[in-house]
């Protein structure tokens, strides 16, 4: 958050995370001068989340959760959002078919998903194919508006709310 709200004079923000870690945001908030435009809240996702964001930032998050428990945490974002929001998703998503653009991106998101998988037990996470993100997605009422490839192996995934279909 620190860093978007360097690069761009208008947004506000709220780092919301664990109690402890919303503690160190804060001091990395205020050491980057940047108290009157942005704070942190301690809570967790699980139970909620700030309601009326424009944008809710999901980083490397996901990933490490079952679909049940990545879908709760999409779903309290919806519902605190208004229709104008967006939830943006940052994580790896995995190749499917013949996908593989980048070998280096295709070998580094396949490791990372071996090893979730085999640390199942943690949290039932997994790296998903778009697809994958997609079914999520529209369980909660949003649509994958697009995915957006960085210079990394991760993705912006990002999300609307489905518009309710008219007539």
């Amino acid at each position: 958050m620190v860093e978007i709200l360097r690069a761009y004079d208008g947004p506000r923000g709220i780092v919301f995370d664990l109690p402890t870690v919303a503690e160190r945001a804060q001091q990395n908030i205020a050491a980057a001068d940047l108290a009157d435009r942005c704070t942190a809240v301690g809570g967790s996702a699980f139970e909620t989340v700030p309601a009326g964001g424009d944008a809710y930032v999901l980083a490397n998050f996901l990933g490490d959760l079952d679909d049940e428990r990545a879908t709760g945490i999409l779903r309290r974002c919806r519902e605190a959002m208004g229709q104008g929001g967006r939830v943006l998703v940052i994580e790896r998503v995995m190749p499917a078919g013949g996908d593989v653009t980048d070998p280096y991106k295709f070998w580094d998101t396949t490791t990372i998903g071996l090893t979730l998988l085999a640390l199942g037990g943690a949290g039932g996470g997994r790296v998903r194919t778009a697809g994958e993100f997609r079914t999520l997605l529209e369980a909660v009422g949003l649509t994958l508006a697009e995915i957006i490839p960085t210079t990394s192996s991760l993705s912006v995934i990002e999300a609307r709310p489905r518009h309710p279909k008219s007539g």
